[in-house]
């Protein structure tokens, strides 16, 4: 039977697999530059770093509106994936259970189950990375397949 905690791992590296395709396919279709590829690109990294600073500790150190390049965003994916896996790994399904404590960017005090958050991280970045799959097709190029049964068939079958 499948845990939590793996399911997640799963999704998280599910995520670094789709942001290495969508890197190789913006760069291929010369849309590297495309303000709005770079903005929601590190909209989705920017957000991950800052979930899970707020789950390690509940501090946030990375500034939200901070525009880093393409090759350094996916340096930035791929260590916080690791950090992501790492922190799943330490706490184990009980951990997940219980609740975190944090301030949203306007200062608003939320408490949520850490499970919840994990997931919506996971949520949040498939939703904005298919964002970037549109933006590449309608510049007229066809993106890669990022569904995550095709990422299964290849890493985990």
């Amino acid at each position: 039977m499948i845990n939590f905690v793996s399911f997640l791992t799963d999704m998280f590296r599910y995520g670094d697999w789709v942001a290495e395709r969508l890197t190789t396919s913006v760069k291929s279709a010369e849309l590297q530059e495309h303000e709005r590829v770079i903005w929601v690109f590190n909209h989705v990294v920017n957000a991950r770093r800052i979930w899970l600073e707020r789950v390690r500790d509940g501090s946030v150190s990375v500034d939200f509106n901070r525009i880093l390049p393409l090759d350094e965003l996916l340096d930035v994916q791929r260590a916080d994936t690791e950090a992501w896996c790492q922190w799943l790994g330490e706490g184990g399904e009980a951990r997940l259970e219980s609740l975190c404590v944090y301030k949203n960017l306007r200062g608003d005090s939320y408490e949520n189950k850490l499970y919840h958050i994990a997931q919506h991280v996971v949520n949040h970045t498939t939703h904005h990375f298919h964002e970037i799959v549109y933006l590449i097709r309608s510049s007229g190029h066809v993106p890669p397949t990022t569904d995550f049964i095709a990422y299964v068939r290849l890493n985990l079958s």
